[in-house]
């Protein structure tokens, strides 16, 4: 008997030996994925590795904001646990750490804070500004292993169509940062705080912007999964009674669509900064043609040129869409129009005539009634000479637009224009000079000179007034010498003439 109870003893005591888990040793990766440095009575603490080099009140917050584990009850280490840091890890070449000097989180003064020398083991303090090591520490007990949960939504996209700009509550969900979008077939997982939101995102075929039918709530440390599908229930944001499936659901389109009725090439037209063509070359809608964009509720003049008898003009009235609304308007020759640079002059977009002439860079060749003589025309920049043989100092970067008129390059260089006016109109250009000779640049007006350039000149701009009747105008280039150098010429853009009464 007394053997059998010595026995039972002893099978007890080799049963709570093996059963009883012992302390990790100093040295061992601890349940925050850091190194044990301390071990005593059931009582731990840990080390992160290094992260990196920083002044003490940047250290405090990385630090302070090291996850690892899961758990958030890391800081900055005080001035003893550095200490067993260096006796328990360094000295025995545990713990990757250099010989630099590491952050305490014990201050000296409102300037200074401490710090261990890890090559010697000395304490000292130094200034808040001074760069050393940081390691983030934590301790636990044999009963607080478990770490924090998190609060997740991880968001699935299953269906045909890529999802961008989505959003759930303030978090942003992205798989490729250069569209925001979630691609189809991919899924991304975010740490979100808990609560409840709708999802919003827009389709990135057939647009909208819309949002999940149902909220999507999450409770504290649940891992929730949502998933995007063909038949997923959304609705659309601006109009929250448009509801349907993510693969059917059609955008709600506010448009406006313009037809050209009249007998006139209408060119660059705008609606607010909506731009109306169906020619890209001539920005232009030509006669018998409609244009249809998708634009923004409001309100606006149409903007737009007459190609023939060119005219920079309005619409008489405003235009307005309201949201969702499909606007049609159409030029016809009796549509009422305001000339934008003189407003009281108003009529319809046949019979408007205030534009007599004009130069406009975008048509790519000069207006009718005109003469050239020698090197005459367009020059797009200082390369593009009019005469291979001359040299590219001797041109201005064009005025406006991308195109200028070029004047010289030979003895003699002309551009003359002959217009027969009804009453009295104004002239206005803009012009340039570049000089090598005493008679350089001539303007006149039936034979009587009105200006002359012998130097040279930047862009300057000039007008004066037109009589009634025949007016024949030249720019004309002397002294351009006929060499490998032709470095005489007169620069002029946006020629303009026009009634004034």
């Amino acid at each position: 008997m007394k053997k059998l109870f010595i026995l039972t003893i002893l099978i007890i005591i080799i049963a709570l030996v093996f059963t009883t888990c012992p302390e990790p040793p100093i040295g061992d990766t601890g349940p925050g994925g850091g190194i044990i440095f301390f071990s005593e009575g059931g009582q731990y603490k840990e080390c992160s590795g290094e992260l990196g080099n920083s002044t003490w009140n940047t250290a405090v917050t990385t630090a302070k904001n090291h996850k690892g584990g899961g758990f958030t009850n890391w800081h900055l280490p005080d001035r003893s646990e550095l200490d067993l840091m260096y006796k328990n890890l360094k000295k025995y070449n545990l713990g990757g750490f250099s010989n630099n000097d590491y952050w305490s989180s014990e201050q000296e003064n409102s300037y200074n804070a401490y710090y261990q020398d890890f090559g010697n083991g000395k304490q000292n303090y130094g200034s808040f500004s001074n760069s050393y090591s940081v390691r983030a520490v934590r301790s636990y007990d044999n009963t607080s292993v478990t770490p924090a949960k998190s609060t997740t939504l991880k968001i699935k996209n299953e269906s045909y169509t890529d999802i961008t700009d989505v959003i759930w509550q303030d978090v942003s969900f992205t798989v490729n940062t250069a569209e925001n979008s979630i691609k189809k077939g991919t899924t991304i997982t975010k740490t979100v705080q808990p609560g409840s939101g709708y999802i919003y995102f827009k389709r990135s075929t057939n647009p909208i912007t819309a949002r999940t039918r149902d909220l999507v709530v999450i409770a504290k440390d649940e891992q929730k999964e949502f998933i995007f599908m063909d038949n997923t229930v959304i609705a659309d944001v601006d109009n929250p009674n448009n509801t349907g499936t993510l693969n059917d659901l059609q955008p709600i389109l506010t448009t406006l669509k313009i037809k050209n009725e009249s007998l006139t090439e209408i060119t660059d037209v705008i609606w607010q900064d909506v731009s109306f063509r169906n020619n890209q070359y001539e920005n232009s809608i030509k006669p018998g043609t409609t244009v249809t964009s998708i634009v923004s509720a409001g309100g606006g003049y149409i903007f737009f040129k007459r190609k023939s008898n060119l005219i920079a003009a309005r619409t008489n009235e405003m235009i307005v869409i309201e949201k969702y609304q499909q606007k049609e308007f159409s030029f016809t020759d009796s549509t009422s129009i305001v000339e934008v640079n003189n407003p009281n002059n108003n009529g319809t977009l046949g019979a408007l005539q205030s534009t007599v002439v004009f130069w406009d860079d975008a048509e790519g060749e000069m207006q009718p009634y005109y003469l050239k003589q020698s090197f005459v025309g367009y020059y797009k920049d200082k390369s593009d000479l009019l005469n291979p043989n001359a040299s590219y100092n001797y041109f201005y970067t064009p005025k406006n637009g991308n195109k200028s008129i070029a004047v010289g390059g030979t003895n003699t260089a002309l551009l003359q224009i002959k217009i027969n006016l009804e009453k009295n109109a104004r002239l206005s250009f803009w012009y340039a000079n570049k000089n090598n000779g005493s008679n350089g640049a001539i303007f006149s007006i039936n034979g009587v000179e009105k200006a002359k350039w012998t130097t040279d000149i930047n862009w300057s701009f000039m007008t004066l007034n037109l009589a009634p009747g025949e007016n024949n105008i030249i720019w004309e280039k002397k002294d351009g010498y006929v060499n490998s150098y032709n470095n005489s010429y007169l620069s002029l853009d946006d020629i303009l003439i026009y009634y004034t009464e």
